[in-house]
């Protein structure tokens, strides 16, 4: 018997010992999972931390970046440039594209040329959308396809006189070609083969068109023409389809608005913003349209400028893919600058009275200049350069960099930044 109660004193002893170790591992465990818990809680805390102090630095950098105003420039690079009067340049990719008579050069963001692609043309004048160009020979029949990082990606020779060209972000181009009494929309691709395409318009039907543009895709065109009817000249804008759509109707031709007759509107320039996004510039109004369902382009809104209490007309037109830009003048000679959205509501409207040779937005600045000064303003009108260039300028062309842009003077390039 005695035994037996020793055993058993040895085994509920053991059991509690066992207890007190349990008791005691669990208390660890919890302690850890407390000490782990404290640990992430500590790290999430300086995660938010970090965070809020990268908002707040990009609020107040923000903030700053609005209301500072640039007020002189540095030159980064210098490009001599012998013979330039016979030169001519516009934006392309993060620089430049300079043509003239005997070939085109793209010049990158330090000054160096990367590429040249020789022809021979007698009146050349280049179109340029993403990383594609073409340099056409007005009233000629020669066409020169280039991209950014290949140069010469093709030549086109055009069956008729070139009258009007446009290219797409793909490279797709459309060529309006004049013969007598009818014009002719053909289509190449970026290789300078041509699609089985063509858009025969008769001058006593359908009139001349007076301005066209190719949607980023290039399945779709634009076009303004002009014709007359009982005896008075008047405007219409037509909508083409060339994707698989176009092919069951007539011509490609989707839809048209004829109403710009009622009045007295010409519409020298239209545009594609986007792909479901098109623009009518009139003389005395601005008509935005949808080709969200490409079959049946829509008039999304249409701002007329002239009232009875003032009459207005467009001096000049410039766009970027998210905001219309114009600019009005008055009968006393009064201009205002105006920014609309792609529904119409005005965003930024300023008086100006400077005398302007180009106008343009780029990267939600808009910037002006003649031949020697410069106005550059932000979205919400205030400035943010007012300065000449001594130097002067023949061409200002923007950049990838909001601050940084490539100034043509006469036999120089230069790579500046405002400061």
């Amino acid at each position: 018997m005695d035994k037996e109660k020793d055993l058993m004193r040895q085994e509920q002893k053991e059991l509690l010992r066992q207890r007190v170790i349990n008791t005691k591992e669990l208390e660890e465990e919890r302690e850890l999972q407390e000490k782990v818990k404290r640990h992430k809680r500590k790290i999430r805390f300086r995660i938010l931390i970090g965070i809020a102090v990268v908002i707040l630095m990009g609020i107040a950098y923000f903030i700053y970046d609005i209301g500072r105003e640039f007020r002189s420039y540095a030159i980064d690079w210098e490009f001599s440039n012998e013979g330039s009067d016979s030169l001519q340049y516009i934006a392309f990719g993060n620089s430049v594209l300079q043509y003239s008579k005997s070939g085109a050069s793209y010049i990158d963001e330090k000054g160096a040329i990367v590429w040249t692609a020789p022809y021979e043309m007698k009146n050349p004048k280049a179109y340029v959308q993403g990383q594609y160009a073409v340099v056409a020979d007005i009233n000629g029949t020669t066409i020169v396809v280039v991209s950014k990082e290949k140069g010469l990606e093709g030549t086109i020779t055009n069956g008729y006189s070139i009258s009007k060209v446009d290219i797409a972000k793909q490279g797709m181009i459309a060529v309006v070609g004049e013969a007598s009494e009818v014009s002719y929309i053909n289509y190449y691709e970026k290789d300078g083969t041509p699609l089985d395409i063509e858009i025969k318009t008769p001058l006593a039907t359908m009139g001349y068109p007076l301005s066209i543009s190719l949607s980023p895709s290039g399945t779709q065109l634009m076009v303004s023409y002009l014709y007359v009817s009982g005896g008075l000249m008047k405007n219409k804008v037509v909508f083409y389809n060339m994707d698989e759509i176009g092919e069951s109707y007539t011509d490609r031709l989707v839809g048209g608005f004829e109403h710009y007759s009622d009045t007295n509107t010409m519409v020298p320039i239209v545009e594609f913003l986007d792909e479901s996004t098109a623009v009518a510039y009139g003389d005395n109004m601005l008509s935005i349209y949808s080709l969200k369902k490409q079959n049946q382009p829509s008039l999304v809104t249409e701002i007329t400028f002239s009232t009875e209490e003032e009459e207005m007309h467009v001096e000049s037109v410039f766009s970027d893919s998210d905001n219309i830009g114009v600019v009005l003048v008055n009968e006393n000679d009064e201009k205002e600058i105006r920014i609309y959205d792609t529904k119409g509501k005005v965003d930024f409207s300023k008086k100006i009275d400077f005398l302007y040779d180009e106008i343009y937005i780029a990267n939600n600045f808009v910037v002006m200049y003649n031949s020697r000064d410069c106005k550059i303003y932000n979205m919400n009108g205030g400035t943010k350069y007012d300065n000449e260039f001594e130097s002067g300028i023949a061409k200002m062309i923007p950049t990838n960099n909001r601050k940084k842009f490539i100034l043509v003077t006469g036999n120089k390039i230069f790579g500046i930044h405002l400061k």
